[in-house]
């Protein structure tokens, strides 16, 4: 899938970003510019964790703990829990 951002103004004069993709339906999707910062910044969030997500469990199969996946992802669950935990 790819996603293919455009930038427009409307008739009033209010800018706006599109949002598509050239699979099959939802979309597309107009944002607000602020919105589509927003959403940049949720993304990137999200793409931040995945990697920490990845080494974390990659690094708890290896040696010394050498977990399983299923043990690794219970205690990625966990750690999640708690860092949400920590937000309030």
């Amino acid at each position: 899938m790819s996603l293919l951002t455009e930038s427009g103004v409307n008739p009033e004069g209010k800018p706006f970003v599109v949002l598509t993709h050239d699979d099959d339906p939802p979309g597309p999707w107009q944002f607000t510019p602020q919105q589509a910062r927003d959403f940049a910044g949720v993304l990137m969030a999200a793409a931040e964790a995945a990697l920490h997500d990845a080494a974390f469990v990659v690094w708890m199969q290896g040696p010394p703990l050498s977990l399983t996946l299923e043990q690794a992802a219970h205690i990625l669950s966990e750690q999640r829990q708690y860092r949400a935990d920590l937000d309030g």
